[in-house]
């Protein structure tokens, strides 16, 4: 069954990361490592993730500031979907999700069907439609660009809304008198039609507690429940 479905470890604004069923995944300060982390608070070869009888494992590599699964130290632990992945001051999301659904993959292979389909102007505005990608594409496509500013959404029933980004980081949603997450949430279920995206625009503005990786986390879960 394993067989179907990809893994990942999310960390957003960076790029996921695919994790191999036949590799594993070293995360460490060094540059040979699998993915390597520029901070002093990790060791130079700091966690391993492996698959192994089905399941993928985290195995502490003798780190000096240890690994940790949900909050939890650690030196061996099974991963769960969902389960939050802490090494040094950096925290990942492990999440597993159906070849079939993709939404990970296809977000980033949609990374030049947006680069091409969209409008950039000198001062780094954008303009686009949803012809040929979908409202979670885009915003995957904004946060690994560590994009600052707002991106303003026009849907279907003419309604609007906004999702404002810090660094690729979202930070604040406002949509039908709702704020933060829950905005978020319903603007993703709306169909939309075009957009606009100013770097300009910068608020102080914060409404969305949870991290940018966990707010995905819980975008992707909800596709598929879609």
């Amino acid at each position: 069954m394993f067989m179907n479905y990809n893994f990942y470890l999310l960390e957003f604004p960076n790029t996921p990361k695919l994790l191999s069923l036949d590799d594993i995944c070293y995360l460490g300060r060094d540059e040979e490592n699998t993915i390597s982390i520029e901070s002093e608070f990790i060791s130079r070869r700091h966690t391993s993730i492996y698959f192994e009888d089905g399941s993928f494992y985290l195995k502490d590599m003798g780190s000096a500031n240890g690994s940790f699964v949900n909050s939890k130290k650690t030196d061996f632990s099974k991963l769960n979907n969902g389960d939050q992945v802490g090494i040094g001051d950096r925290i990942y999301l492990f999440y597993k999700e159906l070849k079939a659904k993709g939404n990970v993959e296809r977000a980033q292979q949609n990374t030049a069907i947006i680069s091409e389909k969209i409008s950039v102007s000198r001062k780094g505005q954008m303009l686009g439609d949803f012809n040929d990608f979908k409202l979670l594409e885009l915003l995957q496509y904004l946060s690994t660009r560590h994009r600052t500013g707002v991106l303003m959404l026009k849907c279907l029933d003419g309604s609007n809304g906004t999702i404002e980004f810090r660094e690729g980081h979202i930070e604040h949603s406002f949509y039908h008198g709702n704020s933060g997450e829950e905005a978020v949430k319903n603007l993703l279920k709306n169909k939309m039609t075009d957009f606009q995206f100013d770097p300009k625009h910068k608020t102080d503005i914060v409404s969305i507690d949870m991290t940018t990786s966990l707010l995905f986390l819980e975008m992707f879960k909800n596709s598929e429940d879609g």
